[in-house]
């Protein structure tokens, strides 16, 4: 049975290896992945408010003031323009996104670690 898809990496067997190297691959693809989605999270908030700020005070405030009101003040969410909105979210969404790619191949790199350091028998410190 083949445990990863790296060819060169063949464990055979039902062995005290196989079940080493799969549980040693599961923590670390969890590890990785949480720290991943906790920065996806937060730097994607972070940007999304970010952008947020940005359009409403070089669009949404001179616009609302230029007018003789202060409705951006009152409920700055309705006073952003629609394309302002879509945006920030946009921007948000992709600061994320790029966040969990990036952590799912930290995690293969990881994985690959275990696989190799398994199939040679040393282990780095």
């Amino acid at each position: 049975m083949q445990v990863s898809f790296n060819p060169s990496v063949n464990f055979k067997g039902n062995s005290i290896r196989e079940g080493v190297s799969k549980t040693a691959k599961f923590f670390t693809n969890i590890s990785e992945m949480t720290k991943a989605s906790a920065k996806a999270v937060g730097y994607g908030t972070m940007t999304a408010g970010a952008t947020f700020a940005g359009f409403w005070i070089f669009g949404a405030v001179p616009r609302t003031v230029k007018n003789g009101s202060l409705e951006a003040f009152k409920s700055p969410i309705k006073s952003l323009s629609t394309r302002g909105k879509i945006i920030t979210i946009a921007a948000g969404v992709l600061v994320a996104g790029i966040e969990l790619i990036k952590g799912k191949l930290r995690a293969n790199q990881k994985t690959a670690n275990v696989d190799h350091q398994l199939k040679t028998g040393h282990r780095t410190v």
